[in-house]
Order: C-alpha cells, then structure tokens, then sequence
C-alpha cells in the first residue's frame, strides 16, 4: 500500500482528504509508524492513525488497560 512517504507533499494526498471532508467523511490512516509521518496526516486534517506511532500490535487475550470505560 501506499505510506505517508510514498506521498510526500503529494496533492493527491491533500485532495483525497478534502473531498472525505467535503462528503462529511472521517479520514483514517492506516500503518502510520513515525512521528513525521503523524504530523503531516494531523496537519491535513485526518481523523484517526493506526499503526506503531500510537501503539504496538498487542495478542487479542491482552487486557485493554487504555480502553475507554463505559
């Protein structure tokens, strides 16, 4: 797939992001494992990251320590 360096200062990418926005979609990265890379992605305005830069892979049988409650 695609990474966030794949784009660069792409305007694909600033495109992609704004027509989520203009459709009232939320935009999710997924496999963003760095620090550069998450803050171009809050930069453009994206909604939520998946990957190493929030959190390592954990078993399913892991207890959900930082799991909201409720």
């Amino acid at each position: 797939g695609n990474t966030i360096d794949s784009f660069g200062e792409s305007p694909m990418l600033t495109a992609m992001v704004d027509l989520a926005r203009t459709l009232d979609i939320r935009v999710i990265a997924e496999q963003v494992e760095d620090e550069a890379a998450y803050g171009r992605l809050r930069s453009l305005g994206v909604d939520f990251v998946q990957g190493y830069v929030v959190g390592r892979p954990k078993p399913l049988a892991a207890p959900l320590e930082d799991a909201p409650s409720g």
